[in-house]
C-alpha cells in the first residue's frame, strides 16, 4: 500500500523535530514536517484537518512526540498487508479504553481509542473527515474520531502497539502530561 506522511510539529518545538528526525530514520520514512498552528486545542484541530484534508491517498499523520518501537516497521508492514481494502483509520498505538475485537494477527478492531499521534487514514476516510468535521466548533479531533468514526466505520490499531506518545509538556493542554499508553495494550487480544 502507498501512503504520504506528514509529521505535525510547531516551529517552537525544535527538540521534539531533533527527535523525530531519528523516529523517521528508524521507521524509514523521510522527514515531512507540516508546520502547526499555535492556539490550544483549536490550533491542534485546525493543524491536524489542515495536514489530512490537504494530502491526496492514504496518510500517515504522525505527532513529533511520537516513539517507535524497536521493530515498528517490520510490523507496520505486516499489519498493512492485513488491512482490508475498505479500511478508514489504521492506528499505530492508542490509548484503548476498552477491550478490542480481533481481526489478524498484527490488527484488532477498535471502537473506543484515543490519540493521534501515529495514524494512518484512508482516502474514503479522508473525504469523511472534510464534509463532517468543523475545527473551529468540533470538539478535540481524537475524541471526535472515536466518537464519530471509530463506531460506524473500519477502524484498526496495530498488535502489537508500535507506537508511543512520550510523556511531557503538551502545547495543546498548557501542562505536563502522561499518557501511559503501554498500559492501555491489555485490552488488545
Amino acid at each position: 500500500m502507498q501512503f504520504n506522511h506528514k509529521i505535525l510539529n510547531l516551529a517552537k518545538n525544535i527538540d521534539r523535530w531533533g527527535n523525530m528526525l531519528l523516529q523517521c530514520e528508524q521507521f524509514g520514512i523521510e522527514p515531512n514536517r507540516f508546520n502547526c498552528y499555535e492556539g490550544g486545542e483549536r490550533g491542534y484541530n485546525r493543524s491536524i484537518f489542515e495536514a489530512i484534508t490537504t494530502a491526496s491517498g492514504n496518510i500517515l499523520i504522525l505527532e513529533d512526540d511520537c516513539v517507535f518501537e524497536p521493530n515498528a516497521r517490520a510490523i507496520f508492514d505486516r499489519a498493512i498487508k492485513e488491512l482490508p481494502e475498505d479500511y478508514d483509520i489504521m492506528y499505530l498505538g492508542g490509548n484503548i479504553r476498552r477491550r478490542c475485537d480481533p481481526y489478524t494477527a498484527n490488527l484488532n478492531r477498535v471502537y473506543d481509542v484515543w490519540t493521534t499521534h501515529a495514524v494512518l487514514f484512508s482516502q474514503k476516510c479522508i473525504e469523511f473527515i472534510r464534509w463532517n468535521y468543523d475545527p473551529a466548533v468540533h470538539i478535540i479531533f481524537d475524541e471526535w474520531l472515536r466518537l464519530n468514526v471509530q463506531p460506524l466505520n473500519h477502524c484498526y490499531i496495530v498488535k502489537p502497539m508500535i507506537a508511543y506518545q512520550a510523556d511531557g509538556w503538551s502545547d495543546i493542554r498548557q501542562t505536563q502530561v502522561t499518557y501511559a499508553l503501554r498500559e492501555s495494550s491489555k485490552y488488545l487480544v
